[in-house]
């Protein structure tokens, strides 16, 4: 059996402890209310993801600002004062699995619609081509005077307070992906003349004000995860180099680093945030690594870790001491318990199809291609048998009819492994040999064949 014992060992980052190395990633979701409250959607999403067993549970893109801060519908709203109670029930339904429960907090400045505010009045492009593909007005953007700063400054620092009392023990600040921070630090959009403006140092001013401000306020009592882009991947952007030098600049203020790349500002560097199916795996690896040897913080890795194998390896090879995923825990939520268990030829693999980012960029809520329980955990908190029984022919490969049935068999030792879906509902699946190969031999097959061809091998059809 592999030995995962670094990926699954307990970390300290600050004055947090947890558990194993992994960190389920801040995805968007969608299950908010209207006005940005808890809901039921919410609390079963994410206690869902803690019963699977990652040390760190992150709550999706959560802005500091419900008017300028905030990039998408249904999104909580942590500047409402209102919302501690939900947090709270949010807290103690992930701690219960011993998972620590953070919060990613953002501002999306020039990134909102109708009306945005910003370091420098530059509309990104991105936000352009949505105006003209919605048929909408292009946002207007507001250069940030000294008094807007301040705010910003204060509402992040609310924010945190706010999650200190509903008992969370870490937050994430989104310093990358082009959001408010980034478009301070960022030589492409700040275009400011003023104290905030022109050398790298100034660029930093905004960030470096608002950890401080943080930290006047909670003090150690939360370990801060920030967030940057190594490189945001755009001409004239931030790159790697000056992206080490503004770290240096902050790491004393900071207990984690969270290493990504890319940029929501233009299309063509969105990709490197949320990687397709085209793009390579462990995408973002290099950059931890480097960062690691040139800071002085512990780090962490995202970008399409989509299996415990490659987790292990980055974590055992000191290339990062974070290991963070989002789709591939959405794909199977129990991927570290069944990796801890020694059942890992049993996770359900995430296809990269992107289809829950897809949806929630939409504002709509989060689904998943592979595992229809994702956004629907209150739906199938108990599934119960059905009040027909049935004979049902799934057309596809061993993997497809295993998945659909959740009726998984040892063929070398005769044993059940686990009932769910068909099976547990009392249907039974009728026999179609569409490939008799067993799962070890098509996964084989999945690393030497074209992606189509890897991903028409995990679909199947019904009738």
């Amino acid at each position: 059996m592999q030995d995962f014992s670094h990926v699954l060992s307990p970390f300290r980052f600050g004055n947090v402890e947890v558990k194993n190395r992994i960190e389920f990633s801040p995805a968007c979701t969608s299950l908010g209310s209207p006005d940005g409250y808890v809901t039921k959607e919410v609390i079963a999403y994410y206690q869902n993801i803690a019963r699977g067993g990652a040390g760190i549970v992150t709550i999706g893109e959560t802005p500091v600002d419900y008017h300028y801060a905030k990039r998408h519908n249904y999104m909580l709203n942590i500047s409402d004062e209102k919302i501690t109670v939900g947090l709270c029930y949010l807290v103690e339904a992930v701690q219960r699995y011993g998972a620590k429960i953070s919060i990613e907090l953002c501002h999306g400045g020039g990134e909102n619609y109708p009306e945005a505010i910003a370091p420098s009045a530059i509309v990104p492009k991105t936000e352009i081509l949505l105006a003209k593909a919605a048929g909408r007005k292009i946002p207007k953007v507001i250069e940030m005077t000294q008094d807007m700063i301040d705010d910003v400054i204060n509402s992040f620092a609310n924010a945190a307070e706010r999650c200190l009392q509903a008992g969370m023990e870490m937050i994430m600040l989104h310093g990358g992906h082009g959001h408010l921070f980034s478009q301070f630090l960022s030589p492409l959009f700040n275009k400011r003349v003023d104290a905030y403006g022109g050398s790298l140092e100034n660029r930093a001013r905004f960030a470096i004000e608002l950890l401080t401000e943080i930290r006047n306020r909670v003090g150690n009592k939360l370990a801060i995860e920030y967030r940057i882009s190594a490189n945001e991947r755009i001409p004239g952007g931030m790159e790697e180099e000056g992206t080490i030098e503004f770290v240096k600049m902050i790491q004393d203020k900071i207990d984690l680093l969270h290493v990504s790349s890319g940029a929501l500002s233009t299309p063509e560097s969105s990709q490197y945030m949320i990687q397709p199916t085209y793009m390579p795996h462990c995408h973002n690896v290099h950059y931890a690594e480097r960062f690691k040897k040139e800071l002085n913080i512990p780090i962490a890795t995202v970008g399409s870790i989509s299996d415990m194998k490659s987790a292990e390896s980055i974590v055992a090879e000191g290339k990062a001491d974070i290991i963070v995923m989002a789709r591939a825990i959405l794909a199977d939520p129990e991927i570290v318990n069944k990796t801890r268990r020694g059942n890992n030829i049993e996770v359900r693999p995430c296809l990269r199809c992107n289809l829950c980012s897809r949806l929630t960029r939409d504002c709509l809520p989060i689904r998943c291609a592979v595992n229809p329980v994702i956004g629907r955990e209150t739906e199938y908190a108990n599934i119960q048998p059905a009040g027909t029984r049935k004979k049902i022919v799934v057309v596809g490969g061993v993997g497809v009819q295993r998945q659909a049935g959740r009726l998984q068999i040892d063929g070398a030792r005769g044993q059940t492994r686990h009932r769910l879906g068909l099976a547990q509902r009392g249907h039974q699946q009728g026999d179609h040999d569409g490939d008799d190969r067993d799962d070890d031999q098509q996964l084989d097959q999945r690393k030497t064949t074209p992606t189509r061809t890897r991903i028409g091998r995990r679909k199947g059809i019904t009738v």
